[in-house]
């Protein structure tokens, strides 16, 4: 017998238009008058289409979203392995999407930071948690290493369980470092490097704290006539006097 499946398009006089999935199958041995007998059956899939059409627009408005995203994104799987990139992660790290899809994200983390995230990681994937940011160091391309601001989400399958996850990478590299030269500076003397006085009185707190009932050694150091070098030469031969003495020291 021969059957037709399809899916036509409905118009309702009042206007509204909506979708009919028809199945037509000819009956063997009902002929009447030499004419075929077909059964016709349809059923209202408006709905379904609708919904359809919604989560390839969706998947449309979010593809678009990722792939022209100013800031480096990968769709990790659970296992770590990198599933697509877009182009602003592989320009952060120097390398095209194509290759940092056959890549991990462990491949990408520098050595040292790479269970810097592990009990976040462990506990995104149980469940226990959707989302996470962390700030650990990136290796690019030829071996230069950036920090960036990574935030991790889970995307739950239709059991519930973590399929895959949505990670966002922005390079954080010149705040770090100028965070970094705000504490050194906050904490060092700028002429010559060495620990100013907070700093020195905090380890002097340190070791007597660690040391306590002991014997603390200090030694202080005075630079004799240094008056004279500053008010005969000037403040400039003063200062690259200081630094000597700091680097002989």
């Amino acid at each position: 017998a021969g059957q037709l499946r399809s899916t036509l398009r409905l118009h309702h006089r009042d206007g509204r238009q909506g979708w009919l999935d028809v199945s037509a199958q000819r009956l063997d041995g009902h002929a009447s008058y030499g004419q075929s007998i077909y059964l016709i059956v349809g059923r209202d899939v408006t709905d379904d289409v609708a919904a359809q059409e919604h989560l390839a627009e969706a998947e449309q408005r979010w593809r678009l979203a990722f792939e022209h995203s100013p800031i480096g994104a990968a769709l990790v799987t659970a296992a770590g392995d990198i599933a697509l990139a877009n182009a602003s992660l592989g320009d952060m790290l120097e390398l095209r999407p194509e290759a940092l899809a056959v890549m991990s994200l462990a491949d990408l983390t520098h050595a040292d930071d790479l269970g810097r995230d592990s009990d976040k990681l462990a506990a995104l994937l149980a469940g226990e948690q959707e989302t996470y940011t962390v700030e650990k160091r990136f290796v690019a391309n030829g071996g230069r290493v950036l920090w960036g601001e990574m935030t991790a989400a889970a995307v739950h399958d239709l059991h519930g369980d973590v399929h895959e996850i949505v990670v966002q990478i922005k390079d954080v590299t010149q705040r770090r470092e100028a965070e970094l030269e705000l504490a050194n500076r906050a904490l060092h003397d700028p002429l010559t490097g060495l620990a100013n006085r907070f700093l020195v009185q905090q380890w002097l707190d340190g070791a007597l704290q660690e040391h306590l009932g002991r014997d603390v050694g200090v030694l202080y150091c005075d630079l004799d006539r240094f008056k004279l070098v500053n008010d005969s030469l000037g403040h400039n031969a003063g200062d690259d006097v200081i630094v000597e003495a700091a680097a002989r020291l």
